[in-house]
């Protein structure tokens, strides 16, 4: 599948089949996450495959999204070292964002679903994980083997949206 045909498709999973991710598979999406470009290509960010059920349901009580435990994995990405790019915005959120993107776009190209959640409070997330405050957590990626087949939300239509100038 191409990467348009998979963002026309997409669309988030909140039920997950039990079985597991396959190792190869968890390796292809960090693989994925590593390639993406990062400001002044730093790349200081660090990813968690987070499989372990003690992990994963820690992380789930720790946010209040107890639905969270039953995907076989949670990616987390983290960056300790949270600059500023030239433009205002902190480069950690914006590397991370495109990291955590490609992990998804990988992951349903291997046949997975995924949920990109950012609905906790980064100490929950960072006290699961053993981090220190200085390390932001922006985005969490929820995979695994759907349990259900939500029809694609519509979007907007390009028009409305965009501008050539």
């Amino acid at each position: 599948m191409n990467v348009h045909s998979l963002m026309q498709n997409h669309t988030s999973i909140r039920r997950f089949d039990p079985r597991p991710v396959e190792a190869e598979k968890v390796q292809a999406i960090l693989d994925c996450m590593r390639l993406a470009p990062s400001a002044a290509n730093r790349q200081k960010w660090m990813f968690y495959a987070i499989e372990s059920q003690e992990k994963r349901e820690a992380i789930a009580q720790a946010t209040g999204n107890t639905w969270w435990a039953q995907a076989p994995l949670i990616l987390a990405v983290t960056c300790d070292d949270c600059g500023v790019m030239t433009n205002g915005h902190r480069s950690d959120t914006v590397d991370c964002s495109i990291a955590m993107t490609l992990g998804m776009l990988c992951a349903e190209d291997l046949g997975l679903g995924t949920c990109w959640v950012a609905s906790y409070t980064e100490d929950a997330v960072r006290s699961v994980l053993q981090l220190s405050p200085e390390h932001s957590v922006p985005a969490l990626l929820i995979v695994g083997y759907s349990a259900e087949a939500p029809e694609a939300r519509p979007r907007k239509p390009l028009s409305e949206v965009s501008a050539r100038l």
